[in-house]
Parts: structure tokens; C-alpha cells; sequence
């Protein structure tokens, strides 16, 4: 039997400090979630250390804020908070913050999001 109801794609949660054009490790999560979110795969921007206020998003791209954080959520944080992960989350990875590594990642976004959903919690 055809299963028409295939399984939800487990959110992606970015943490990320408020858009700033100008600095790559504030500009690059952003586009990430955008990336995701244009590929179907769900994803959203946690603020880190700024409130959700103007200026804090960049208007042109696809970048919610999360209204939950279910246990079933895949968290990217900033390397440096990987271990100290704030959220408490169940499943981390570390997110890339270079241009390279997003390039990189962008370049390679079906098999990633593919990766995502294998991950246990």
C-alpha cells in the first residue's frame, strides 16, 4: 500500500545572532535558514544575545522565528556554543559560519537535509 502522509521533515533551528550584511558569522545563518526553508526543509532562526526586534531579520529572506522547541528538533549552533548548548537540545551540529563552509554546505543541501533526518534525538 502507498503511504500518501510521508513522514515530517524534523526542524532545523539555527542559532544565530541578528542579520548584519556586514558581518559573515551574523549574515551566513541567515541565508542558511532561507536555503533550507526554499528546499523545503523546515527551519528557523534563534536569536542569540538580541531580541527579535526591526533589524534583527532581513526581510527578504525566509527566516522564522521558532514559536516552540520540540524535542524532536535538530539545533545548528555557532561552534563555540556547540557544547555549552543553550537550548538544551536533543541533537546539535555545529553550523557553519565561513563563507567556505556555507558554500560548501549549499553546494551539497539535498544530501545535509537528508543527513538531518537520520539523526537520533
Amino acid at each position: 500500500m502507498i503511504d500518501f502522509n510521508p513522514p515530517a521533515k524534523r526542524p532545523i533551528v539555527i542559532v544565530a545572532p541578528a542579520f548584519n550584511a556586514h558581518d559573515e558569522s551574523a549574515r551566513i545563518p541567515h541565508h542558511l535558514c532561507h536555503a533550507l526553508n526554499l528546499a523545503g526543509q523546515p527551519a528557523y532562526i534563534a536569536l542569540l544575545g538580541a531580541k527579535a526586534e526591526k533589524g534583527a531579520f532581513h526581510p527578504g529572506l525566509v527566516t522564522p522565528l521558532p514559536a516552540w522547541l520540540d524535542p524532536d528538533v535538530i539545533v545548528l549552533y555557532p561552534p563555540h556554543l556547540l557544547e555549552a548548548n543553550p537550548l538544551k537540545a536533543r541533537t546539535r551540529m555545529a553550523a557553519p559560519v565561513t563563507e567556505a563552509a556555507f558554500r560548501a554546505l549549499l553546494d551539497d543541501l539535498p544530501n545535509f537535509v537528508a543527513s538531518t533526518q537520520g539523526l537520533n534525538p
